[in-house]
């Protein structure tokens, strides 16, 4: 018996996911023969490939096993490895020693994230660890900080850098809630915690340009993990 052919516009939810991994394997080669802002570029053209491919994949009804795998294989290029080395390679080229290499524990993170969370059931409303798309919200434009800030590699600085790349790398693996856009149609009280990162967000875009982005998702990060210790630290005190 014939299989019928998959009509051709059934494949631009896929062509848009490889899209996102050929953007965020360009980033790298943008950074080495252009600019870090040329690289940002590209990363932000993956990040929007990336929204899209999801979008056009339900609007299509064209959803399939091979398009997830394909998500994931495209994520880890654009969201891990891209800000990753980018960040390690800025920081090498101003100096930074053994700890220039610290931004690389997130490629194995988020591959293990991919593989853990990716179907995980209890995803539906907010992300379980820190995703990786949110995490190369906050490195790449964090790069771009550093190279234009010059920061001087201290000592202090390059033990506190270790520090926070240790706990961003556990982050994207770890079980702690994090709130996503999925949750806005709970309601504007659900969603405080949103709306106060989307408008610092906005404040900090205006005041810092592109590396504001990466004072917010820090934001975001923190905001998330006081409401968890606060749940966890209510959950305890309800049993005991």
């Amino acid at each position: 018996m014939e299989t019928m052919a998959k009509p051709i516009y059934k494949y631009i939810p896929n062509l848009l996911t490889l899209s996102n991994g050929l953007f965020g394997a360009l980033s790298i080669v943008m950074y080495l023969t252009v600019s870090l802002r040329a690289a940002l570029c590209c990363i932000a053209v993956s990040l929007i490939a990336d929204v899209l491919d999801g979008m056009t994949a339900r609007l299509l009804h064209a959803t399939s096993d091979i398009g997830g795998d394909l998500d994931s294989l495209s994520d880890v290029i654009s969201f891990g490895a891209a800000p990753a080395i980018l960040l390690t390679m800025v920081l090498r080229g101003l100096g930074w020693g053994v700890a220039c290499w610290a931004p690389l524990l997130v490629v194995p993170a988020s591959i293990y994230r991919l593989a853990k969370f990716n179907n995980d059931p209890r995803q539906t409303t907010s992300f379980i660890g820190l995703a990786t798309t949110g995490n190369a919200v906050m490195l790449a434009p964090l790069a771009l900080f550093f190279q234009s800030h010059s920061v001087a590699p201290t000592p202090l600085y390059q033990t506190l850098f270790v520090l926070f790349m240790i706990v961003d790398a556990w982050l994207l693996v770890c079980e702690v809630p994090f709130f996503g856009l999925k949750q806005l149609s709970k309601g504007w009280r659900a969603n405080i915690g949103l709306i106060i990162v989307v408008f610092a967000a906005i404040v900090a875009l205006i005041l810092f340009g592109i590396e504001g982005i990466a004072w917010a998702m820090m934001l975001y990060i923190l905001l998330n993990l006081i409401t968890w210790l606060t749940h966890k630290s209510g959950a305890k005190s309800t049993i005991q």
